[in-house]
């Protein structure tokens, strides 16, 4: 079968009136703590300086943290919380969905912690836990209101 092109042609009844176009939307800036970030370090309120395994995200209004605490290269104590975030400027409120932390023993610069696991209840009727975090190039630092700090590593930084 042969296909036949015909000629279109446009009328317009009144001039064209110039159309404003909308400009483009412009990005949203990408918060500084968003992605994934690599634990490198843990201080207690302590003082004392454990190496730390894990990490932490932030995407959207959603957190997640996953770390181990190493002492002399042996897990000293896990922990484990997923829920939702709010910031404003370098202040975090952060709220959980839900957190397990397994039984550990005391060692030094480390309080024993129970085993407990956690479901929350509904966001408006939580205590946030309050932090504040900075980033400098590819380092993040949170520092908790008990006083521990943690550092981490930009994911693929």
């Amino acid at each position: 079968m042969k296909l036949r092109l015909l000629p279109l042609l446009l009328t317009f009844s009144a001039p064209l009136a110039p159309v404003a176009l909308a400009a483009p939307a412009v990005a949203e800036t990408r918060p500084a703590i968003a992605g994934a970030w690599i634990a490198r370090d843990y201080i207690p309120k302590s003082g004392v300086k454990f190496a730390m395994r894990g990490q932490v995200m932030f995407s959207g209004d959603r957190w997640s943290l996953t770390y181990a605490v190493l002492d002399d290269g042996k897990i000293q104590r896990t922990f484990a919380q997923v829920g939702s975030f709010t910031a404003s400027g370098g202040a975090l409120s952060l709220f959980g969905d839900v957190a397990m932390y397994p039984y550990a023993p005391a060692v030094e610069g480390l309080w024993e912690q129970p085993e407990r696991y956690h479901l929350f209840g509904a966001r408006d009727t939580q205590k946030p836990v309050n932090a504040t975090a900075s980033v400098s190039g590819d380092t993040l630092t949170l520092v908790f209101g008990s006083g521990s700090r943690m550092t981490f590593d930009r994911a693929g930084g």
